[in-house]
């Protein structure tokens, strides 16, 4: 099966201008992508098995990260060391993370991917303009770099453990930096009942969550 077809559902991709018919579909969110403040704090802690398991990840990373720096094998120097190096890296993973993001879009089938940022709000993200996603694919979209990253740190903490303080504080940074997609995750399984779509407008800084009208009344 093509890497394309594993992501995309049986339900019809509709454009964006079919989601503004508001007898068939009903806009639920809009989310401003330079103020996701509201969005965030709603959505964040709304536990479910996804969110859960995720949770428990966290706080197993950061237990790594505790047990890694308290650990008496380590000088002072070398601790030092390790921790800067851990937090160069999480910059450096920032756009590995949002690489990710962009082979998934493009696995989905977009057929162009942008990077926007907002520097003075250390915002960074990943959009297909005007490209319509489904609750799925969204979800593949939120969680692929968080499985990826953490699969690929995981093995390099039993591989090489002259650098557990590094990966381990790596990880863990990793790990809690990805609240936001979570935050999507949390959007999406509240509204599991209906079948969402959704699409990013570039010009705007906007996305836009709309939801299928049931017609069979």
């Amino acid at each position: 099966m093509p890497m394309q077809d594993s992501f995309q559902s049986s339900v019809r991709r509709p454009r964006p201008i079919d989601l503004r018919d508001l007898a068939q579909y009903e806009l639920i969110c809009e989310l401003d992508m330079r103020e996701p403040g509201d969005f965030l704090r709603r959505y964040m802690f709304r536990f479910n098995l996804g969110s859960l398991a995720f949770f428990l990840f966290a706080l197993v990373t950061v237990a790594m990260f505790i047990a890694e720096l308290t650990n008496p094998a380590y000088t002072g120097e070398s601790t030092l060391t390790q921790l800067v190096l851990a937090l160069i890296g999480s910059v450096v993973v920032v756009p590995i993370h949002e690489g990710i993001h962009a082979l998934t879009y493009k696995a989905i089938g977009a057929p162009a991917v942008k990077f926007m940022a907002e520097w003075r709000k250390g915002l960074i993200y990943t959009v297909a303009d005007r490209f319509v996603v489904n609750q799925r694919e969204y979800v593949w979209l939120a969680i692929m770099p968080v499985l990826v990253i953490s699969a690929a740190l995981g093995g390099l903490y039993f591989v090489a453990p002259e650098y557990d303080l590094f990966i381990a504080g790596l990880l863990c940074f990793h790990t809690v930096s990805c609240v936001g997609d979570i935050a999507i995750v949390n959007f999406l399984w509240e509204h599991r009942e209906r079948v969402i779509f959704s699409y990013d407008d570039c010009k705007l800084h906007r996305s836009y969550f709309y939801a299928r009208r049931d017609t069979s009344s």
